[in-house]
């Protein structure tokens, strides 16, 4: 079992001390314990089951934070709506296929419910090629999140440069935009800056973003 440092007024808790982590732990052990931390504010959970995540955000009033893994094991049968309302949240995902979890981004929105996220990261990774993050999960995230989100940083998973502006549009509070741009032909130069150069001068987005050339879903050139 996890090794837990945890008392009622706990506000800040990583569930893996060196190489300890939640693999095995069933959802119920980690509903139990982490019930009565209703103190908490951030939490870092590693190997939780993905099924159990939503259920420990219904019983955290307080948490804002929260860094988790998406393993894609099993669905929830947790109705309720999270209690808690978060402001930064990082998932992260392992061997995604190049269409993407199907189950993934509605998982993330389910975390979400309400305004009030301001920083989202998205660490995907791919063993089939490069993960692409689908436009109706951007445009989603922008029903809930639209005038709160401030930072969107997505890593490895890569956005089109259409996605680019359409999250520079939908998020008119961003301040920092760090992404991956997927093109599969070497672009106009002009082409490939006008979605990055509409969103800075409008909305003074810091935007870090790497271009990809494709072949067969594998990178073989970057600039």
């Amino acid at each position: 079992s996890p090794h837990w440092y945890a008392n009622s007024h706990l506000t800040d808790l990583t569930s893996s001390q060196s190489t300890q982590r939640c693999a095995g732990v069933p959802a119920s052990i980690l509903v139990s314990v982490l019930q009565h931390l209703t103190h908490l504010r951030t939490l870092r959970i590693k190997d939780a089951p993905s099924s159990a995540i939503l259920e420990i955000l219904a019983l955290l009033p307080s948490l804002v934070s929260l860094d988790t893994q998406y393993l894609g094991h099993g669905r929830s049968k947790y109705a309720d709506e999270p209690l808690a309302s978060l402001r930064e949240l990082t998932v992260r995902a392992s061997s995604v296929d190049v269409q993407g979890p199907e189950l993934l981004w509605p998982w993330i929105r389910s975390l979400i419910p309400r305004p009030s996220l301001e920083s989202f990261t998205l660490n995907a990774f791919s063993t089939l090629g490069e993960a692409c993050v689908p436009r109706r999960f951007i445009l989603d995230l922008a029903k809930t999140q639209g005038m709160t989100l401030k930072r969107f940083t997505i890593q490895t998973a890569q956005l089109t440069l259409d996605d680019v502006e359409c999250v520079c549009t939908m998020f008119p509070m961003l301040e920092a935009l760090a992404c991956t741009v997927a093109w599969s032909e070497r672009p106009d130069p002009v082409c490939l800056q006008h979605p990055l150069t509409w969103c800075m001068p409008i909305h003074g987005v810091r935007c870090r973003a790497k271009s990809r050339k494709l072949s067969r879903g594998r990178i073989i050139s970057e600039r």
